[in-house]
């Protein structure tokens, strides 16, 4: 049989629903939850299948009645073997993934049952205890720091954490509770996505956290894919080659495609503005070498418009936006 491996250790109360979790899910999967469920009163359990005896062909018995006999017996076995086997890999998950401060609790337990229900006893929290222990661990992936490299992972993070809230029917999560959270966690790293969507939740109020996170996704993975294609084609920009594709590509948003890459007016833009930079925001060393290229290229109307809008800890006025505007289509003034 192979090794059956954890994901989550217990260690103390707050690993207890993740662990219970997965133990009652192997348990279910092996179809013998019903004999180990620590919430069913011990005298109401079933009784687990006892292995069967072989039936003998007695001296005038008729052979076929037998064969009958031996049918049953084998249909018996099957079922004993089963349940035994599904309580050994349940058995297995247990003893592999309490932790050394806890493994007291299985001593001297003569049934998965006593066990389960042992540290049930000692470390499932309340229903309030628990909405606080979720609600923290919300708090904590909402207030995690964003980076490139670990985007998808704090994504995952944050949706978990939701999922866990949503579960236990938490009002904190409930309708646009959590849609808002997440834009505004998003904002540290895609603001001008962020912006789209706050604008877009006053006509629609129905949207739920899952679909957000699906389209924040898509429009990672459409980003990343219109870098690499475009990367050649930004570069050859910057030394004043003509490049057709940016202004088409830009012109498809509702601003246009900043230097490094996303779609916003310069003067929101972290790379230029350091006032709208979040806190732990560290910037891409291969993009910030794009705007010190054209900082200390000869004037353009790209130059001139990043210069003016470097002079304003607040969005500049709205000549600049023209500026931009003049830029996204056709980089001339």
């Amino acid at each position: 049989m192979a090794t059956i491996r954890a994901s989550i250790i217990l260690n103390s109360r707050d690993d207890w629903r993740g662990w219970y979790n997965q133990i009652r899910s192997l348990a279910k999967a092996r179809d013998i939850w019903e004999y180990i469920d620590p919430d069913t009163a011990a005298e109401q359990l079933p009784d687990i299948p006892r292995r069967p005896q072989i039936p003998e062909l007695g001296r005038n018995e008729d052979e076929n009645r037998w064969k009958m006999k031996m049918q049953h017996y084998t249909m018996q076995k099957n079922e004993y073997d089963e349940v035994r086997r599904g309580l050994a890999a349940v058995n297995e998950l247990i003893h592999g993934s309490v932790s050394t401060l806890l493994v007291h609790h299985l001593y001297d337990k003569e049934s998965i049952y006593d066990i389960l229900k042992a540290l049930k006893d000692y470390l499932a929290p309340s229903t309030e205890q628990q909405g606080q222990i979720l609600l923290a661990r919300y708090e904590k992936a909402r207030e995690a720091p964003i980076q490139d490299q670990a985007l998808d992972h704090w994504l995952s993070n944050f949706e978990a954490a939701y999922q866990e809230c949503q579960g236990a029917g938490l009002p904190e999560v409930q309708g646009q509770h959590a849609v808002r959270h997440f834009l505004q966690a998003v904002s540290r790293h895609s603001w001008s996505w962020a912006e789209r969507r706050f604008d877009s939740l006053q006509q629609d109020t129905s949207i739920q956290l899952p679909e957000i996170i699906r389209i924040y996704r898509g429009y990672l993975a459409d980003t990343a894919a219109m870098r690499a294609r475009s990367s050649d084609a930004a570069f050859a920009t910057l030394k004043g080659q003509a490049d057709q594709q940016a202004p088409q590509q830009a012109s498809q948003h509702q601003y246009p495609q900043c230097i490094c890459g996303q779609y916003h007016y310069f003067h929101r833009c972290w790379y230029l503005m350091q006032s709208k930079r979040p806190p732990n925001w560290i910037p891409r060393p291969d993009i910030q070498a794009r705007f010190d290229q054209i900082l200390a290229g000869p004037s353009n109307p790209i130059k001139e418009a990043i210069q003016q809008a470097l002079q304003y800890d607040t969005p500049p006025p709205s000549n600049t936006e023209h500026a931009m505007a003049m830029i996204q289509l056709g980089f001339e003034a």
